[in-house]
């Protein structure tokens, strides 16, 4: 079914389009891109072993605010972790907890 516009026009529906850029950084880019990739995935391994800590030591979850906030303190005290964009870091927090929460979904299905 084509829906008409106000002047009798047919209206297309939105366009989707890929737009793909190419980086061609310095090697001083380079080297700070590739440090700071390693220290979301240094923050993701620390705090999946915080949630596990918790699990195995007092049988308590873990969610994401619990997680922002212990980042917060966290970089007070962590110069490598403070080096990072804060909402970045949070992003990276989010998605351990999508992940989280995939899995137990996953588990809960039976698959």
């Amino acid at each position: 079914m084509m829906i008409a516009s106000p002047a009798g026009l047919p209206v297309l529906g939105p366009v989707e389009r890929k737009v793909t850029y190419r980086l061609y950084p310095s090697k001083t880019v380079r080297d700070e891109l590739l440090r700071t990739r390693w220290v979301h995935c240094f923050l993701w391994n620390l705090a999946l072993e915080e949630r596990r800590r918790a699990w195995k030591e007092e049988k308590r979850r873990i969610g994401f605010v619990e997680q922002c906030r212990w980042l917060t303190e966290l970089r007070s005290r962590s110069a490598l972790l403070s080096s990072i964009n804060a909402q970045f870091a949070q992003v990276t927090l989010k998605r351990l907890d999508l992940a989280f929460q995939a899995f137990f979904r996953r588990v809960r299905q039976g698959e």
